[in-house]
């Protein structure tokens, strides 16, 4: 392919007449200053090196999604009825900017659209759909497609990569001078950030970006069996001189109030998680060693119960000072698996935990008000837990209410100068999907659905409780707990109960102070 020039150029068509007229020809972005390709088509190269999975991403504005729009007519004409094309988005209305582009594009081409099948068809025989692809259940929907080119609009909408690598298995052709492919775009934000940043190791010092890389196996493979290669190939505001050409789509980057999301739009950068829900977690003021628990601290448990999807089980203690610790967790997850359950009985696992929780002197649990509902069995979830010796009490069904609270016990300090949540070591998995929440976009004040949210939801169980909020000695306002408004800076760290140094409590202050300015 050469290194600018039309669509049609680019496919190796050097005439007008053979092509359907009128054209409609796209021209790539020029390169970068000492470099013969530009980053688009860099992406299109690709399949000269055999990569297999591709990420083009960065700052809006890079000319991503519509150089998916060419590249999938590209494809169709170069391959004829063997070019099966699947573009994907999670949600149908994202979808409309999109087929608007393509309209554009394709019907001067003689391309028909078939509102039905979301797919154009093309007098060659090939074909491009273009749909949504919201989870798992969606995917499976495509369970017997045979797909030639896969293309990936705004990959980091999705949660995790489950419906992304299941669609990999729908990779497959016939043909065998056809390279099967798959490419993905990207701002640097979204509930999928986490995961695309790990799969094409966008942070990873050792993989500069445009540099592939081969993809681990999985165990158990055959000798012969090769890995496939990934590349990262970033994309800014920069590259496309069509879009800004007087600056005004660059000021209105600059324009935006957030800072995380202003740096990660004009910069294209991958180290900022825009929308995070809860900026306020720090470890190294959440975060302690498992604290001893005398016998006369308010001790708890909360439940979010799954068995197809993870249950977990939190143990919270409160102190005189109104500290609340959450000291121990039982999360029940498939580790080979992302976010799936183990699939084990709540009888089994009431009377296991009820034989831990007795040892520590802990009987009473809030729980997930889902598990009273019978669904048409005689006995439900919260009999197998009353059963096994429980006192339980119903968790509050409001998400975000439950949201609030959490940010108010992260936000919020104690008279020692510490902040009320604290987090036991041990709770890895809390400690490893707080920092993953990000907010719904539709919704700003929710935690948007879909993610891996069961310990969220089970540490809102836990705080909204009445065991939570009982005594509140060693509080400032000791009617309502400490507010925000209320966060005092110059406290002695050391003055709490387990009387250890702590040196961090200036830098806790000024980090709340930011947030809290906000």
């Amino acid at each position: 392919m050469p290194a600018r020039g039309t669509i049609f150029d680019a496919a190796g068509m050097s005439t007008p007449q053979e092509v359907i007229a009128p054209r409609w020809e796209w021209t790539s972005n020029p390169p970068r200053s000492g470099e013969t390709l530009s980053q688009q088509d860099k992406v299109l190269h690709t399949t000269d090196d055999r990569i297999k999975e591709v990420l083009f991403g960065g700052a809006p504005g890079g000319g991503k999604t519509h150089l998916l729009i060419a590249m999938a007519y590209l494809h169709v004409m170069e391959f004829g009825r063997d070019a099966i094309v699947g573009m994907f988005r999670q949600e149908t209305p994202e979808f409309r900017d999109i087929l608007n582009q393509a309209t554009k594009m394709y019907l001067p081409l003689d391309g028909k659209w078939n509102d039905r099948d979301r797919m154009w068809r093309f007098p060659n025989g090939g074909t491009i759909q273009m749909t949504y692809l919201r989870n798992m259940e969606d995917a499976f929907g495509h369970k017997g497609a045979a797909y030639s080119l896969l293309l990936w609009d705004e990959v980091t909408g999705w949660h995790d990569e489950a419906p992304y690598e299941f669609l990999q298995t729908r990779l497959r052709s016939t043909n065998v001078d056809l390279f099967c492919q798959s490419v993905a775009t990207a701002n640097p934000d979204g509930p999928g950030m986490w995961w695309v940043r790990e799969r094409w190791r966008v942070m990873d010092p050792s993989t500069p970006p445009e540099m592939p890389f081969h993809a681990e196996l999985g165990e158990d493979v055959p000798d012969d069996a090769e890995a496939s290669k990934r590349v990262f190939i970033p994309s800014l505001l920069q590259d496309n001189p069509h879009l800004n050409r007087d600056n005004q789509y660059r000021d209105a980057l600059y324009a935006i109030k957030d800072p995380a999301r202003r740096e990660a739009y004009v910069k294209g950068d991958w180290s900022i998680f825009v929308g995070q829900a809860y900026p306020e977690f720090d470890e190294r003021f959440h975060v302690c060693e498992r604290p001893f628990i005398p016998s006369d601290w308010i001790k708890w448990a909360a439940l979010d119960w799954g068995s197809s999807t993870p249950y977990c089980l939190l143990y919270f203690a409160k102190d005189a000072l109104g500290h609340i610790y959450v000291w121990r967790e039982v999360y029940g997850a498939d580790t080979k698996r992302k976010n799936m359950g183990l699939s084990r009985s709540a009888t089994e696992v009431a009377k296991e935990e009820w034989g831990h929780a007795t040892e520590r002197g802990v009987r009473m649990m809030v729980v997930d008000p889902s598990i009273y509902n019978r669904t048409g069995h005689e006995r439900t979830i919260a009999d197998d837990w009353t059963a096994a010796g429980w006192i339980m009490q119903r968790g509050n069904r409001d998400r975000r209410t439950r949201g609030e609270k959490i940010r108010d016990v992260l936000q919020t300090v104690c008279s020692d100068g510490k902040p009320i949540l604290q987090i036991a070591e041990q709770c890895v998995n809390l400690r490893r999907t707080i920092p993953l929440l990000v907010m719904d976009s539709y919704r700003p004040e929710l935690i948007k659905d879909g993610g891996e949210d069961h310990a969220w939801d089970t540490l809102g169980y836990g705080l909204l409780s009445t065991f939570a909020n009982q005594y509140d000695a060693g509080m400032f306002d000791n009617d309502r707990g400490l507010t925000n408004g209320a966060y005092k800076a110059g406290l002695d760290w050391t003055d709490g109960p387990a009387g250890v140094e702590d040196d961090g409590q200036q830098s806790f202050h000024e980090m709340m102070a930011g947030r809290l300015t906000r």
